[in-house]
């Protein structure tokens, strides 16, 4: 995501060293929480910040624990019907009904070519909305 260049504008620290130092160490979720107070201290207006968090909210809560399930769950297709599943092992004990409990080692989901897809135009939708904040807020500071 382009969060980062977000963050690296909103800050507005010269110095590379330091910059690239604070934005290179840190975590994905923590330039999601610093872009919030940040772009709250800096807004250029209250429908800009309104847009950053629902933008960053979408990312955060949304496509990027989707993304992760399909970066590092396991893939494994199956030779009955040629389905493609993703696997997340996830070990847990779960109520299957009152006082008969199982142990769930995984949880598994088909995955189609148009799941990808779809997951792929929600980040670059996202992807677009935080270049067109980083823009706004750049021409905001030229006037």
């Amino acid at each position: 995501m382009d969060v980062t260049l977000l963050l690296n504008t909103l800050t507005g620290i010269a110095d590379p060293t330091t910059k690239n130092t604070l934005l290179g160490l840190m975590e994905f979720r923590e330039k999601v929480r610093a872009l919030l107070a940040i772009g709250f201290k800096h807004k250029p207006s209250d429908d800009w910040y309104d847009r950053l968090q629902q933008t960053l909210r979408e990312i955060d809560e949304g496509i990027r624990p989707e993304r992760n399930r399909m970066i590092h769950d396991f893939w494994t297709d199956l030779p009955q019907d040629g389905s493609v599943r993703r696997m997340q092992i996830t070990p847990k004990i779960v109520n299957v009904q009152s006082r008969q409990k199982q142990l769930i080692l995984s949880i598994t989901k088909a995955v189609t070519p148009k799941d990808i897809s779809d997951l792929s135009k929600r980040i670059e939708r996202a992807s677009e909305a935080v270049i067109k904040l980083d823009r706004e807020y750049e021409l905001t500071k030229q006037k």
